[in-house]
């Protein structure tokens, strides 16, 4: 059976909370590794604010290794720790990755950022801010598709059926056989002032007898609202106007390489560029008023003129008319490899390191991978000691003798579930990131008297979001480091049977074992502090746990529950005895899902995951069922 990504991340603890929280300031305690990243490549007269640079990093870089081959924990800050927006364009370990960041001031003294790699990661994606604190209205990739990465987020269709996959400036590119475009939505006339702003475009033709618009929202162009650019030839391309038209010859031929056009629309004329240089000055004819019709990239809006014949990346649509140097580091740092220079990779904080001297003795302990696609970070891992290891004979006191590190030797956070040196021992370790394949840690101990290696100061659960950790391993404390501890109520819970890791609650149901009904004031569970619910999201939260039922009385016992908000419950199939009905509840709906799991005959991880109105319940880490969910 498939076992899904949410299926995995269930498997370890009682209960969770996944939610992405948005920091101002960057947390350099989640992170292993940091380097400089400078701009060697600008070199214009003026600053240049909230430029979006494009960092190319190679397929050698460490920074692959660092990140565990995924892209979720990086991230960008200036000097003063203010975390920048960034995007993905291209994530490729076993080749070159493109990000595009949002950098506060380019050039000056204060152009430098700082790159933060590895360790659990703090999240800046925020890839719509890379482009709209410039004002840019539209931004097309074509990384795969015709999406739009700006604010905007215009909508877009195909037609005919252009390529996404084609070689690029930039990553891919759109190609189109001279039948294809993509139509977009119509140009946010509130927002468009019409006689400032800028095109600037990507492109290498396959030349055909006739003119290609690159952009354009005219149906004609005679027709006297809306903008164009367009390209007559290998070497020439036009601007278009409300009433003009201004075509220029440049040297640079298009069917030969990728040449970057650039049409900046200001104050009622135009000024064209090609590859960041200045080509000519068209002083009037050039105010727009906003087009009724939609914004079609590589071809009329009408498209009776055909589409585009050969490549186009990077189209942007900027609502500022771009000054000179804006327009030629815009070139600049798409085109030279150069233009951003990343440093070397440099340990944060060395005191996270293990200090080898400190232990006598240290074993590999082989994780299995993940098995599934990506890489998920801040993971919690079980290892069991088992009985007749040497480990034993060597600690005392196994929360402080015993240290994890990853295979780069940062001490990574653990917690001692169960320490039984006559039987099997129990450890929950914090992995900074589970991969999909094998991977290694390693277990140091037998300490020296004279020193202790500090533990981290994040808790093996709390770094993953987790409120609630309930091991039940002889009490009801909760280990996620939230404070909700557990208090028994009934006389017959224990907290002491064996459980599918450890120790176990158990509880006597709604009837004695003679048959006689308990009260309800008696009924054995645990009851927890409140949740905060200042920080807890209702609509995306999830709740898992190991359960074992005795055969049912006529209540339907509870694994969860919050009066009047969620719940978790096991049910009885009036069908069949052999079957379980799990059912999760939100607000006044209960969605059930019938399975084969009999939980009466042994023990049954049961999960329930909410997000966004919905439910997705989950049986041994196999989905069972989704619906929403009040």
């Amino acid at each position: 059976m498939k076992k899904t990504l949410t299926a995995v991340f269930m498997a370890l603890a009682a209960v969770g909370i996944c939610r992405q929280a948005q920091a101002e300031k960057v947390d350099t305690t989640l992170f292993r590794w940091k380097c400089n990243v400078t701009f060697p490549g600008y070199t214009g007269g003026s600053e240049l604010r909230d430029f979006p640079v494009l960092l190319r990093i190679p397929s050698d870089s460490a920074i692959h290794s660092a990140t565990a081959g995924d892209s979720a924990n990086i991230c960008f800050a200036d000097a003063s720790g203010n975390v920048l927006p960034h995007e993905i364009d291209v994530w490729n370990s076993d080749g070159e990755s493109t990000v595009w960041v949002n950098v506060p001031v380019l050039g000056g003294e204060s152009s430098g950022i700082v790159m933060y790699v590895g360790g659990t990661g703090q999240s800046s994606v925020q890839s719509a801010e890379v482009w709209g604190k410039s004002n840019y209205a539209g931004v097309w990739h074509f990384s795969g598709s015709a999406a739009d990465s700006s604010p905007s987020a215009m909508a877009h269709s195909n037609v005919s059926e252009p390529s996404f996959s084609a070689e690029g400036k930039v990553g891919t590119a759109f190609f189109g056989d001279g039948d294809d475009s993509v139509s977009t939505e119509v140009v946010d006339s509130e927002n468009f002032d019409g006689t400032n702003f800028t095109l600037s475009a990507w492109v290498k033709i396959v030349p055909v007898d006739r003119a290609m618009y690159l952009f354009s929202t005219k149906n004609n162009s005679d027709q006297e609202t809306g903008f164009g650019l367009q390209v007559k030839d290998a070497n020439t391309y036009t601007a278009v106007g409300a009433t003009e038209q201004y075509k220029k010859d440049t040297l640079k031929d298009c069917s030969s390489d990728y040449v970057y056009l650039t049409a900046v629309f200001r104050d009622g004329g135009c000024d064209l560029y090609a590859n960041g240089e200045y080509e000519g000055r068209k002083a009037s004819g050039f105010s727009v008023t906003p087009s009724p019709y939609q914004l079609r990239l590589g071809s009329y809006p009408n498209r009776y003129a055909s589409g585009f014949s050969g490549f186009m990346d990077e189209m942007r649509l900027r609502f500022t008319a771009s000054g000179a140097d804006w327009v030629a580091a815009d070139y600049a740092a798409q085109n030279d490899p150069n233009f951003a220079d990343i440093g070397e990779l440099e340990v944060i904080d060395r005191t996270q390191l293990i200090d080898t001297e400190n232990f006598r003795r240290r074993c590999s302990v082989s994780i299995k991978g993940s098995g599934v696609d990506k890489v998920l970070y801040s993971f919690p891992v079980l290892i069991r000691i088992p009985q007749g290891s040497p480990v034993y004979g060597e600690c005392s006191d196994a929360e402080n003798d015993l240290r994890f590190t990853d295979d780069n030797g940062f001490v990574l956070p653990h917690e001692v579930d169960c320490w039984n040196p006559e039987g099997e021992s129990t450890v929950w370790v914090r992995l900074d990131a589970f991969v999909p394949s094998p991977s290694t840690l390693w277990m140091y101990y037998k300490p020296n008297a004279s020193a202790a290696q500090a533990l981290p100061e994040t808790s093996v659960w709390s770094q993953a979001n987790y409120i609630g950790v309930w091991h039940f391993s002889g009490s009801a404390a909760d280990s996620s480091g939230a404070g909700m501890d557990g208090t028994v109520n009934g006389a017959g819970p224990r907290l002491s049977d064996p459980g599918k890791i450890g120790m176990a609650f158990f509880g006597d149901g709604t009837h004695k074992s003679d048959g006689t009904e308990i009260r309800w004031q008696d009924y054995d569970y645990i009851k927890t502090t409140p949740i905060n619910h200042e920080t807890f999201d209702i609509s995306n939260f999830t709740m898992s746990a190991w359960v074992k039922a005795l055969p049912f009385g006529k209540k339907n016992p509870r694994v969860f529950s919050v009066a009047q908000s969620f719940e978790l419950t096991l049910m009885e199939s009036p069908l069949s005895y052999n079957v379980a009905t799990h059912t999760a509840s939100g607000g006044t709906q209960m969605k059930c899902a019938n399975t084969a799991f009999d939980s009466t005959n042994d023990f049954v991880y049961l999960s329930a995951t909410y997000s966004g109105g919905g439910v997705a319940l989950y049986i041994n880490g196999t989905h069972i069922k989704s619906a929403n969910h009040a």
